[in-house]
């Protein structure tokens, strides 16, 4: 169905069936002389307008960005504030809305589902990450009404509840990238293991002895599940990272990948590494400078950094740095 519309009467309609959800963004608007025409999903009555007989043109392209699939639904200077990118865990989209867009939030998540095939639920961050597990307050906008999800990376699948659990997709590369450096036999301790993406991905290195330390339950009944899933064997430990158990031993490599509050625990990392061992740290700093004259501040000594590198970024001035040091 078409909606005929006079081209002076546009935009405050192109609003209106956006509010009544019956704007068909699967295919685009058309104008012939002084009228537009609107793609609509639903017999609608707006004053002025007629629906007539017809479909409008379907969109032939897949969008690459959110913006692009909100051409046409949003105006131009409400596209200015669309993020240029989003937080893909597994089916479910996570957004972060600006001001502007609140009064098109479920719009904007009916588009994404329509538009991107590998999204079934999106949800908006209402709420920084915080408390003691650093979990995001999340709202759903469409989609099922779940936050769990299976997520794939690096040929291994991890399950995790988004509104539960912190989970960062986009460290997926830097993942691979310690993993890859494992050595047979090597004994890994993981410190905030989440659901166990570092652990599960260094177990499948053979004869590795994977400890992975996680003081949220729902986090280590994830984990425990996704090791199975994943057919490798690693030792859950159920703790805060600074009340591992006396016994534990030593590692021939230590993970560190909570940049935020890492550098508080880099006393417990080197209490439990081997000679020669390789501690991989995450921190935010504005440079690299910055990162090794914290990290001799903090140990009281001046490591050997084998590997330093920006993996992510913070803010436009806080950058995420990726490095592997001994001691």
């Amino acid at each position: 169905m078409r909606l005929k519309t006079p081209e002076y009467m546009a935009e405050p309609v192109r609003k209106k069936l956006i509010s009544l959800g019956v704007l068909d963004v699967s295919r685009i608007v058309e104008r012939e002389d002084v009228f537009v025409f609107f793609p609509i999903s639903d017999d609608v009555s707006i004053d002025g307008c007629e629906v007539v007989d017809g479909f409008c043109t379907k969109r032939e392209f897949k969008p690459k960005s959110l913006r692009q699939a909100l051409d046409g639904v949003l105006s131009a200077d409400e596209l200015k504030f669309v993020p240029t990118s989003y937080t893909l865990v597994g089916d479910i989209a996570v957004l972060e809305l600006d001001d502007m867009l609140k009064q098109h939030s479920v719009a904007i998540a009916d588009n994404m589902i329509d538009a991107f095939p590998s999204v079934n639920v999106v949800c908006e961050k209402t709420g920084m990450v915080d408390g003691v597990f650093r979990v995001p307050s999340l709202k759903i906008l469409a989609g099922p009404n779940r936050l769990e999800t299976v997520h794939r990376e690096n040929n291994c699948r991890f399950k995790v509840d988004v509104g539960k659990v912190y989970f960062n997709p986009r460290t997926g590369s830097e993942r691979a990238r310690v993993a890859s450096l494992v050595k047979a036999g090597e004994r890994v301790l993981v410190l905030f293991a989440g659901v166990g993406p570092y652990a599960i991905q260094c177990a499948k290195i053979l004869n590795t002895d994977v400890y992975a330390c996680e003081m949220n339950p729902v986090g280590c009944e994830y984990m425990r599940f996704n090791a199975v899933k994943n057919h490798v064997s690693i030792n859950v430990l159920e703790c805060d990272a600074r009340n591992l158990p006396p016994e534990l031993g030593q590692f021939d490599r230590i993970i560190m990948p909570l940049p935020k509050i890492a550098g508080e625990f880099l006393d417990v990392a080197a209490n439990h590494l081997k000679q020669n061992g390789v501690i991989h740290f995450y921190c935010f700093a504005h440079d690299e400078l910055e990162v090794k004259a914290n990290l001799e501040q903090k140990l009281g000594f001046k490591p050997k950094i084998i590997y330093l590198r920006v993996c992510g970024t913070y803010s436009p001035c806080l950058s995420k740095y990726a490095v592997d040091f001994s001691l």
